[in-house]
């Protein structure tokens, strides 16, 4: 995939910032192979005072994950970045065109939602004028439910958790292990980065939730998949 698949107007110098993804800095000219920095679903081009951020992508944060069967909805988001702090629109960019495939695997509608047909790689394409971003996604087969595994009988102030989400089909075996970007922290109902007794640390798998214990008190993590979703609920005893 070359340049002239990510352009924006004429082809500018794109800066390498792997912003909220991978949160590294590189620089990335038009001669790069596809496999530099940023991935084909992902534009950012340098103004003199600011940057702007395209970003193919399910919701705002949102890594697209799914199984054959499920339906997410797509979104090109546009954000202005001042100095690494960016704002958004609360909308998504207007006027989107969109297409999807293998057509035996996957369909999308004009309004972006996306449609997994069956299990296997898939790729979704938006174009927006000049501009095309191209995702290539993997759909797992049929799953029916989430379970989290690995859960201590007792959690206490200073223990360290390795926990992980496993995907079952509707007979209960294991179809895979959700990866960390599943699973969300919250805190009297509301998402937060962080929950107040418990702290996401030293992730070296990409399956593998690690959490410190900080302090006492209920923590809520929840894994979400589409339209399932398992909660975690535990109480931190001193």
């Amino acid at each position: 995939m070359g340049c002239e698949q990510i352009r924006i107007g004429r082809c500018t110098r794109a800066v390498a910032k792997a912003w909220w993804v991978v949160g590294a800095i590189g620089l990335l000219s038009c001669a790069h192979s596809a496999s530099s920095w940023p991935p084909s679903y992902i534009l950012q081009t340098e103004f003199p005072d600011h940057y702007e951020i395209l970003v193919l992508a399910a919701g705002y944060w949102g890594e697209p994950l799914l199984a054959a069967g499920d339906s997410l909805h797509m979104q090109v988001r546009h954000d202005v970045c001042h100095n690494d702090a960016c704002t958004g629109s609360v909308d998504a960019l207007r006027g989107v065109e969109w297409s999807a495939g293998p057509a035996t695997r996957a369909s999308i509608t004009n309004e972006g939602w996306l449609r997994a047909l069956r299990a296997g790689d898939i790729w979704v394409r938006a174009r927006h004028g000049d501009t095309v971003l191209t995702r290539k996604l993997h759909v797992w087969p049929p799953i029916a439910r989430l379970a989290w595994t690995d859960i201590p009988d007792v959690v206490r102030i200073g223990d360290t958790l390795n926990l992980r989400v496993a995907a079952l089909d509707s007979t209960g075996r294991l179809v895979v292990y959700l990866p960390n970007s599943a699973v969300a922290q919250h805190s009297g109902g509301a998402a937060t980065s962080r929950a107040p007794a418990v702290e996401l640390v030293d992730i070296q798998a990409p399956n593998v939730t690690r959490v410190h214990v900080v302090r006492s008190g209920t923590v809520l993590i929840v894994a979400r998949l589409a339209h399932r979703a398992d909660a975690l609920d535990f109480h931190v005893t001193p």
